[in-house]
């Protein structure tokens, strides 16, 4: 989820993160094969949504196994503080 495509589009970055993931334990479809970010969120049944508050009402409860943050809270906007939490 983000206000607009931010996420980076540099492959290696996913692969490393799932290598990490599997090295403690956790179950995570292989994407060492992927060359796009369209295939990554496909290997992994992921969606990336960039539409920021509209497309978090949109998540129905109970539907998210994972989320990743980081370095978010101070980009959100004043206003939309409260809802997003």
């Amino acid at each position: 989820m983000d206000t607009g495509a931010f996420a980076t589009a540099e492959i290696g970055a996913y692969v490393r993160l799932s290598e990490y993931l599997r090295d403690r334990g956790y179950s995570v479809p292989p994407i060492e094969h992927c060359t796009t970010i369209d295939e990554v969120l496909q290997a992994c049944d992921g969606l990336y949504l960039t539409r920021g508050l509209v497309d978090l009402r949109s998540i129905p409860d109970n539907e998210v196994d994972l989320v990743f943050s980081q370095a978010v809270l101070e980009h959100v906007r004043r206003a939309e503080l409260g809802p997003t939490l």
